[in-house]
């Protein structure tokens, strides 16, 4: 066998497609020396197998909006490995709040303009998502207490809000200015 040397006293970074990373596979196992991976187009699939990979420093993930909901988990764990995430399709990202916070770095890397619809948003945090355009819609989970403080701003949503659900047996009060404003946009 003959072995193909990186000299130099910097780390020399290969970029390869995924699919080149397998059909040249042999001529890299020949590599020597200090060099790190950047893998482009990687299935989300084969994320975790390339993870364990020692001279991994960057992955850019290609999925479906579907695939990157499923494995936010795994593709967060790898940190700063994943450089950018690649929708493949233009579904909207359904998450539950407490994944689109969880997540928010890894979410922040999708390249194509995520669109998301959240779901059981608690009330207080209504106003910080309406500001954040890549959110489509939100369902909206809550004490009835929480719900009566922010009620203006539910029902000034319009289509943003397709849900909201009381969390407990307090009701929520509306005042007079509250029920004008539902009723001029009924």
């Amino acid at each position: 066998t003959c072995a193909l040397p990186i000299s130099g006293n910097s780390k020399a970074t290969l970029s390869l497609t995924a699919s080149q990373l397998q059909s040249d596979a042999d001529a890299l196992a020949m590599v020597q020396g200090n060099y790190a991976l950047a893998i482009s187009d990687v299935a989300i699939a084969d994320v975790s197998a390339l993870a364990s990979n020692t001279h991994l420093a960057s992955v850019s993930v290609l999925a479906t909006g579907s695939d990157i909901t499923s494995n936010l988990s795994t593709l967060t764990s790898l940190g700063a490995k994943v450089s950018s995430i690649t929708q493949s399709d233009s579904a909207a990202l359904t998450l539950s709040f407490a994944n689109w916070n969880a997540h928010a770095g890894t979410l922040g890397k999708i390249r194509s303009g995520v669109l998301a619809q959240i779901l059981n948003t608690p009330s207080s945090q209504i106003t910080a998502l309406l500001a954040d355009s890549r959110v489509q819609s939100m369902t909206v989970n809550d004490s009835g207490a929480e719900l009566s403080a922010h009620i203006d701003t539910l029902l000034s949503m319009g289509p943003l809000l397709t849900q909201w659900a009381v969390s407990d047996s307090d009701p929520v009060r509306l005042d007079r200015k509250s029920t004008r404003l539902n009723s001029s946009h009924t």
